[in-house]
């Protein structure tokens, strides 16, 4: 009887602490919080700035709880991060991985862990109102020993309007979103996906590239490109029909 006892009065203070300790960790959680926004998803001040980083200074108010999960998860505040950024001139060159035209601007940004496994994000940045809003394209070209582990995600917003983009094209090499821009008065376009260093690793780089369309077009002609390096931003090779309807603004590209 004794044992019986001593044995439930264990037990209870097992669970008394058990308690306790998931008590500590949600106040300590609480105490912390800095933002909270719609979807429930609450961030530190740490993960709200390194957010606000990789993609822009809109994303936290859209994250999703999944989003914030693989975020979580994933440790990506962890690993190292690299943005790199070179402005070009009239005349750009072909390849960096900071690209900006008077309308719009183009980053692309890494975080790496030990493993070799890579989270990628590509922000398309309008700076003013494009007047024409038909099937844009962004995309990337995966370069080297290196694969695709998860996503894309292409998430197009405006201030009216916020959405995941569908219509896909992919390839082994690569993938090109085509969207319709909604209305609002600021657009940012944010791509996102994981990648793997290969086992034999040597080399390996990510080439990205937003095309805007000049003209009213349809999906179909949107998709009349390959993905290929000779493409533009290395990215989209396009077919006679899709040539001239696009402004062939350069691509931006990151060593993995």
């Amino acid at each position: 009887m004794v044992r019986e006892k001593f044995s439930k009065l264990i037990l209870v203070s097992l669970i008394c602490l058990s308690i306790m300790c998931s008590y500590s960790v949600v106040s300590a959680k609480e105490t912390n919080v800095y933002f909270t926004n719609d979807n429930g998803v609450s961030l530190t001040k740490e993960e709200y700035d390194f957010l606000v980083k990789m993609y822009w200074d809109g994303y936290p108010k859209l994250m999703t709880k999944k989003e914030y999960q693989e975020f979580n998860d994933k440790k990506i505040i962890e690993r190292e991060y690299e943005e790199k950024t070179v402005t070009y001139d009239e005349k750009p060159l072909t390849r960096g991985s900071y690209h900006e035209t008077a309308a719009k601007s183009l980053k692309i940004s890494k975080a790496c862990d030990s493993d070799g496994e890579c989270f990628i994000v590509v922000n398309a940045t309008w700076n003013g109102v494009p007047t024409v809003k038909s099937y844009d394209l962004m995309g990337s070209y995966l370069n080297g020993d290196i694969e695709l582990v998860s996503g894309p995600d292409t998430r197009v917003s405006s201030s009216e309007k916020a959405f995941f983009a569908s219509d896909m094209k992919k390839t082994k090499n690569g993938f090109g979103f085509s969207f319709k821009l909604p209305g609002g008065e600021y657009h940012v376009i944010s791509q996102s996906f994981h990648v793997q260093k290969k086992e034999n690793f040597e080399y390996a780089s990510i080439f990205s590239s937003y095309q805007h369309a000049r003209r009213e077009t349809t999906l179909e002609v949107s998709q009349d490109y390959k993905i290929s390096l000779v493409g533009e931003g290395h990215v989209f090779d396009f077919g006679e029909d899709a040539y001239d309807v696009y402004d062939h603004m350069n691509g931006v590209d990151i060593e993995i």
